[in-house]
């Protein structure tokens, strides 16, 4: 029998059982999310609740009805037999798609940025893939070291250690923004003062910031009797002829 076959006979049955006043075709589930398995199960296990549906064999084929092609491969054994549950379909699909420890350790690893979410999305994606382990330091510090700095910051001295809690800190702090950045007076000042010490040194070459010159312009000025390059100095007549005194 073939996947579509299978799935074909599965819907069928829908409509042979019922529950009490629910009719099977009462409830439409989403396909089986395969990167968050028990989340799925926790969704469906909710509609099932509110439409009133305990019945094992109609859930069964409820589950089977959200299957494709390839997710149905999985579990063939069971389309196959008449007497198949609920439960066994559903620790079927769990064993199949639920990820290991380490293969969720690798997941919170990889991710690395923001990626333009807000931090408490990103902590819930990470939160996700710890699944019911303990959020302990490194987790903790490796959502940190994706914060941007100045999100970073100002976090590395919170005692906040509840992962939820830390993050909504996060989105504060992102939200209002990275701050202004220092004002440019003092890269001013600072190219004042070393042209003040170029004029004051003799180098009338240039009144140029002493960060662009090399050792020996920058130390003896118009004295200098070697020149590094890159060097900003810009001899004028007679500025070679000096040397040091």
């Amino acid at each position: 029998m073939s996947d579509e076959e299978d799935i074909a006979a599965a819907e069928d049955t829908l409509h042979l059982h019922t529950t009490t006043n629910v009719t099977a075709v009462a409830l439409k589930l989403p396909p089986v999310w395969t990167d968050d398995i028990e989340g799925w199960f926790l969704h469906i296990e909710s509609q099932f609740a509110i439409k009133k549906i305990t019945d094992s064999h109609t859930k069964f084929q409820y589950v089977v009805s959200t299957l494709s092609s390839a997710t149905s491969a999985s579990v063939r054994h069971l389309l196959r037999r008449p007497d198949a549950t609920y439960n066994d379909i559903k620790a079927a699909l769990t064993a199949k798609f639920e990820l290991s420890p380490w293969e969720r350790a690798a997941r919170i690893r990889a991710i690395t940025s923001l990626g333009g979410s807000k931090p408490s999305e990103v902590m819930d994606r990470m939160l996700l893939l710890l699944g019911n382990d303990t959020a302990g330091l490194l987790f903790l510090h490796h959502f940190l070291s994706i914060l941007p700095e100045f999100v970073r910051s100002v976090l590395s001295v919170s005692s906040e250690t509840d992962p939820q809690r830390l993050a909504a800190e996060a989105d504060k702090i992102f939200l209002q923004g990275a701050p202004a950045p220092v004002s440019t007076v003092c890269d001013v000042s600072s190219d004042v003062h070393d042209t003040v010490n170029a004029v004051g040194h003799g180098r009338a070459g240039r009144a140029a910031s002493t960060r662009d010159l090399c050792y020996y312009h920058k130390n003896y000025g118009v004295r200098a009797t070697k020149c590094r390059k890159p060097c900003a100095w810009v001899p004028n007549s007679g500025n070679a002829a000096g040397g040091r005194q």
